[in-house]
């Protein structure tokens, strides 16, 4: 799942290098991984796997002042819209606010939305 809330299925094994780009312009994180105080994205070489989300975060991000834990309100909802959201052409975009959509790296996100 991007940031802005592009949600890309995968049907065959990647590379998070496949991903990312040379140089890494981007990087991938599982929700845990994420909401882990010691936040460490993966490696370029690891495959990921069917089913589970991933955050591919921009390296602008973390140029920023923006610590990745201050992102769980938002990792959690984007893993619930992944989950609530998959389709069977292999990506959908849904709306997400304006401070998501990667635009403003640095916004405060919201500490909780309304169902």
């Amino acid at each position: 799942m991007h940031l802005n809330g592009y949600i890309e299925e995968l049907d065959h094994p990647v590379r998070v290098s496949e991903l990312t780009g040379k140089p890494a312009q981007s990087f991938l994180f599982t929700q845990l991984q994420l909401l882990s105080p010691a936040s460490t994205p993966l490696k370029p070489d690891d495959v990921l796997e069917p089913g589970r989300v991933y955050f591919l975060l921009p390296l602008t991000l973390f140029q920023s002042n923006v610590s990745p834990v201050e992102f769980a309100p938002i990792a959690r909802k984007l893993a619930s819209m992944a989950r609530n959201n998959r389709s069977r052409s292999g990506s959908r975009e849904i709306r997400v606010p304006s401070c998501l959509s990667g635009r403003n790296p640095v916004c405060t996100p919201p500490m909780s939305s309304p169902n």
